[in-house]
């Protein structure tokens, strides 16, 4: 028995070793909270319907092609136009999962078919909608209370419920809906990395779709090339149809199918309607095949038939004609649980220029939030805010702040937002050398706060900040230096621990001090 076992150890361990890192299965999403937003009705006069016609030359759209006296209505009526998620429950989560804040961007991946002939831009979106023609007319008026969808790469970050694709990865005319897309990427141009095993499971990646759930694949982005294009995936894992989650709507709804060919007419035109409800499924990094500390930078979605997740999307399959195709939702992200530390990923830098830190950090898209909070704290861990800027489109941005703290500055961001929870990026610090000859006194202070500056401040002006815990600014005095120790007046300020900024704004050289007044 004991020789028997003997040999088989080693062929278990190999079987062991060879066993595929996606191991666990995914996860379905049950129930969704929400929150909406209005926006302004945008009219189209004078279209036409579709007229898709199938290859024996029938029609295919619900309306007449011949007709040219559509009027089609987006954001209509102006209710809940666009239907933002906020957070979710997931199998075997024991905490809401919400969106996170992302610097990432999506990119659709084209590819020539027989059908399009070439890789230009076409999508067929649905969008929900309260009233639409008759089958059969040559004119009427449709109402989609979803706003339009002009652009697939930025509506896929728009966290909107009420649109999204269909058939996304049909390549024939077998179904009523085909196009040249073969795969989407969510890149997160900085990177991401699970820091411990909470990570790994409770983040990940939420596709939503329209309908009973349509089977696909997607892999995890290990590596991006300079243009932030993939390079390297992790093990394409598929998804069936049995492990999305219940509809999460309480009922069906009514929507409408445009058609966008930039070769054919400026402005989607409607095809088809429908009644139908959304599911959702979850995958974790652990999913994914993401280790603790392993780097990746988003992740690609395929159509069922793709077999390598290889980078070049053109060696994909170009006839796809399944049953069943992915109608996803414009809803793409990095979600997590309130027990996981993922950070917000951006490409957050501070440098030191002169006397003040200056803060860098690229949004890649304008959902990231909507405000960004910058935070500053003198010892890592109690943070207090020293401004904001909001968030109103893609692009760089940057922060001064001109009188950091003598030693150690800890900086982090805070993205805000309306329609959910925040996030913090991580963490960047700076030094500046400590200026021995600026005292203040007594501390705790009363009304009194006597500052004691270097002789060679005589004769010149200094800004002197009082600011509260909560980062609001309380005092401000502007003096002249006349002596090396001279009085400030606090003015009966509440019994506090306060940060007391002294800026000298001949050379911008400032000193920050912590204090405490108690009256």
């Amino acid at each position: 028995m004991y020789s028997t076992l003997h040999r088989l150890i080693p062929v278990l361990l190999v079987f062991l070793i060879h066993l595929p890192l996606n191991v666990h299965g995914q996860t379905s999403v049950n129930s969704i909270a929400t929150s909406g937003s209005t926006a302004n009705v945008v009219t189209y006069s004078n279209l036409k319907a579709a007229g898709l016609r199938n290859t024996s030359g029938g029609l295919i759209s619900y309306w007449d092609s011949t007709g040219s006296a559509f009027t089609v209505n987006f954001n209509a009526p102006a209710t809940i136009n666009t239907l933002s998620l906020t957070q979710m429950t997931v199998s075997g989560i024991s905490s809401s999962v919400i969106k996170m804040p992302t610097s990432g961007m999506v990119k659709i991946r084209r590819a020539t078919n027989d059908q399009v002939g070439d890789d230009r831009s076409y999508f067929n979106f649905w969008a929900a909608c309260s009233s639409i023609p008759a089958s059969g007319a040559t004119s009427g008026t449709f109402n989609f209370t979803a706003p339009e969808v002009l652009n697939p790469d930025e509506a896929f970050l728009s966290n909107n419920l009420t649109s999204g694709y269909d058939n996304i990865f049909q390549n024939t005319i077998a179904s009523p809906h085909f196009g040249n897309i073969e795969r989407i990427d969510f890149i997160i141009p900085s990177g991401l990395k699970p820091i411990n095993d909470t990570d790994r499971i409770e983040s990940g990646a939420v596709v939503f779709d329209r309908g009973g759930g349509d089977p696909f694949k997607i892999a995890a982005i290990t590596a991006v090339d300079a243009s932030n294009v993939p390079t390297a995936f992790g093990p394409l894992i598929s998804i069936a149809i049995a492990q999305f989650g219940p509809s999460l709507f309480g009922a069906g709804f009514d929507y409408g199918i445009m058609i966008n060919d930039v070769n054919y007419a400026g402005q989607s035109r409607p095809s088809t309607n429908n009644n139908q409800n959304i599911k959702g499924v979850f995958i974790s990094l652990r999913d994914f095949g993401i280790t603790v500390n392993q780097k990746f930078y988003g992740y690609a979605i395929f159509s069922d038939d793709v077999v390598t997740a290889d980078p070049d999307w053109t060696t994909y399959p170009n006839n796809s004609n399944a049953g069943s195709q992915l109608d996803p939702v414009n809803m793409l992200g990095m979600f997590k649980s309130a027990k996981s530390v993922l950070s917000v990923p951006v490409n957050f830098e501070v440098v030191k220029y002169r006397n003040q830190s200056e803060l860098n950090f690229t949004l890649y898209n304008k959902y990231v939030s909507d405000e960004v909070i910058i935070e500053r704290s003198v010892d890592g861990i109690n943070y207090t805010a020293i401004g904001s800027l909001p968030v109103a489109e893609a692009k760089d941005y940057s922060y001064n702040d001109v009188a950091p703290a003598e030693g150690n500055n800890f900086y982090r961001l805070f993205f805000k937002e309306k329609k959910g929870s925040g996030g913090y990026s991580q963490v960047k610090m700076v030094q500046f050398p400590k200026t021995k000859n600026v005292k203040v006194y007594p501390v705790p202070a009363t009304d009194v706060l006597n500052l004691v500056v270097p002789d060679n401040w005589k004769n010149e002006n200094i800004k002197v900040e009082l600011w509260n815990q909560a980062g609001h600014l309380v005092q401000q005095n502007y003096l002249k230096v006349t002596a090396a120790t001279f009085p400030l007046m606090l003015n009966k300020k509440q019994s506090g621990f306060y940060q007391l900024r002294i800026i000298n704004t001949n050379d911008q050289v400032s000193v920050i001090k912590n204090i405490t007044i108690i009256q």
